[in-house]
């Protein structure tokens, strides 16, 4: 055990009144080669001390000395803050907002919050519906539809639909991102502040999935 270290000594020992008390004491010990065990600083323990002269006793109770193991072997970072290429910022302190619709549907197929980033939840929440004419990635264009659905009481978004040609074999190839699309299609609504909101929002978070 390194220097610095100390160990508890309990006896029993007889009283002036002939019964018999435990009687504490704490002394260091040699060094001796580190175990990965729980220990203490030499202020650490020095704090304990004083503390204990101050209650009026000459002994550590070992409440007290649990408690100041703990502080001293405190996980600095005791949860995970969840750091993915889903989420940059960690899951922990920045959570993913939630889809803006109960249902978000592309192609037919329901799409699912943990299988898009940050980014990509946000633009499905504020393409436009309506019918627009985008670019593919080799420059055709193709039209996409986006279509909305409101619950009972007329605010609540319950269904959005997205939708573009991807049928056939022709269709499916040369796609850009659903993310590119919502760009585009919010050009053409005459959001450009939604747009560039997006656009920043895609820089910043891909310069911190860089530098992790």
């Amino acid at each position: 055990m390194p220097k610095g270290q100390y160990v508890r000594k309990t006896a029993i020992v007889p009283s002036e009144e002939g019964t018999h008390v435990e009687s504490t004491t704490v002394n260091e010990v040699a060094a001796v080669p580190p175990t990965g065990g729980v220990t203490l600083t030499q202020e650490q323990f020095d704090a304990l001390l004083r503390q204990a002269s101050g209650n009026g006793s000459q002994s550590i109770d070992l409440l007290t000395l649990a408690k100041a193991i703990g502080q001293a072997n405190r996980v600095e970072n005791p949860t995970a803050p969840m750091v993915s290429v889903y989420n940059p910022k960690g899951d922990r302190d920045h959570p993913k907002p939630k889809f803006a619709a109960h249902q978000v549907i592309q192609n037919g197929i329901r799409l699912q919050i943990e299988t898009l980033n940050l980014e990509e939840v946000a633009a499905v929440n504020v393409i436009p519906p309506g019918k627009w004419l985008v670019h593919k990635a080799n420059d055709e264009t193709m039209p996409l539809t986006v279509e909305v659905e409101i619950e009972p009481d007329g605010t609540t978004l319950h269904r959005k639909c997205i939708s573009f040609p991807c049928k056939s074999e022709e269709q499916r190839y040369d796609h850009r991102s659903l993310f590119d699309y919502t760009l585009e299609a919010l050009e053409l609504a005459g959001k450009t502040n939604e747009r560039d909101q997006l656009v920043a929002m895609r820089c910043e978070y891909n310069a911190l999935r860089v530098a992790s």
